[in-house]
C-alpha cells in the first residue's frame, strides 16, 4: 500500500511589520506568498488585520491589510495562520501606531467690531499635521473656511457681527488629529453703535426779510432735495451742530436761506466730514 503524500506548506516572508499614524490613512498592504502541495486555509487573530482571501490550493498569495480605525494602542501584535492538512505555519505581524504631530499657528485670535458696521477682516489659523485632521467651532457668529484636511492646511476664521451680542463674545475652535487635540480661543469684542457730530458755521445773511436757514445733509456729494433737510433754523443764527453721524461714512452739507415769504436761496458752498 502506497502511503499518502505528506502535506507541505511554507510562508514567505517570515514576518510582517507595519507603521501607522493615528488619524492618518492606513499603511500600504503587504503580501504573504504561500507554497503548498494541497489546499489550505488562512486566518488572523486581530480585528485590525484583514486578509483578502482565507483559502486556496497550491501556491498562492495572501494580501494583508491594516485598518487603523480598529487600533488604539501603540504596539499591536497579531498572527497569520495558514493550515494545509495537518500542517500549520504562522507568521507574526507587528503594527506600531504613533499619535502623530499637530501644531497650530496660534492658540488665540481676537476680533473687534462696531455693531451695525462692516464685519472685521478674517484671520487665519495655519495647521501643520502628520495626518488628517478635523476642526469644529462652538458659536454661530463664527464660521470656518475649512473643517477638515490632511497634513498642512489653513483655516480661515470669519466673524458675523449680526449674530453676536454687544460686549465680549467667546468661542473655541477645536482641531483634532488622531489622538491629539489643539484648541484656539476666539474673542469678538462688539462695541455699541457709535456716532459723531459736525459743527457747521456760515456768514450771516444781510437781507431784511430773512426768516431763517435750512441745513441739508447727504451721503452723496451734490445730491440734495427737501428730504435732505435736517434742520430749519428760525432767525439769523449762524451755526448748527449735526449729530448722529455714523462711523465709516462721509457726509456732505449745504445751507440755504429763506425769507418770510418762503422763498429759498441757492445752496451754499458744500462742506464734508468723514467719520472714522
Amino acid at each position: 500500500m502506497t502511503p499518502a503524500p505528506t502535506t507541505s506548506i511554507t510562508l514567505s516572508p517570515s514576518s510582517l511589520t507595519y507603521t501607522g499614524v493615528s488619524g492618518s490613512s492606513n499603511p500600504a498592504n503587504q503580501s504573504v506568498n504561500v507554497t503548498a502541495n494541497g489546499t489550505w486555509t488562512a486566518s488572523v487573530n486581530a480585528a485590525w488585520l484583514k486578509l483578502n482571501t482565507t483559502s486556496g490550493s497550491g501556491n498562492g498569495t495572501i494580501i494583508a491589510s491594516v485598518d487603523l480605525g480598529n487600533v488604539s494602542t501603540q504596539i499591536n501584535n497579531a498572527t497569520i495562520s495558514v493550515t494545509a492538512g495537518s500542517t500549520t505555519r504562522t507568521i507574526g505581524v507587528t503594527l506600531t501606531l504613533t499619535s502623530g504631530s499637530l501644531t497650530l499657528s496660534s492658540n488665540s485670535l481676537a476680533f473687534t467690531a462696531t455693531q451695525g458696521l462692516a464685519n472685521p477682516a478674517s484671520k487665519a489659523i495655519a495647521v501643520q499635521a502628520s495626518g488628517s485632521w478635523t476642526a469644529t467651532k462652538t458659536a454661530a457668529w463664527l464660521s470656518l473656511s475649512q473643517t477638515s484636511g490632511a497634513a498642512n492646511g489653513t483655516i480661515t476664521a470669519n466673524v458675523d457681527t449680526s449674530k453676536a451680542i454687544q460686549g465680549e463674545n467667546q468661542a473655541t475652535v477645536t482641531v483634532t488629529s488622531g489622538g491629539t487635540i489643539k484648541t484656539v480661543t476666539i474673542t469678538l469684542t462688539l462695541n455699541a453703535p457709535s456716532s459723531s457730530s459736525a459743527t457747521l458755521t456760515w456768514k450771516a445773511n444781510s437781507e431784511t426779510d430773512l426768516a431763517g436757514y435750512k441745513v441739508y445733509r447727504s451721503t452723496i456729494s451734490g445730491r440734495y432735495d427737501q428730504g435732505s433737510v435736517i434742520a430749519m433754523l428760525r432767525g439769523n443764527v449762524t451755526s448748527y451742530q449735526a449729530t448722529g453721524l455714523e462711523f465709516g461714512k462721509t457726509y456732505f452739507f449745504v445751507v440755504t436761506a429763506f425769507d418770510i415769504a418762503g422763498n429759498e436761496s441757492g445752496y451754499s458752498n458744500e462742506v464734508s466730514k468723514s467719520v472714522y
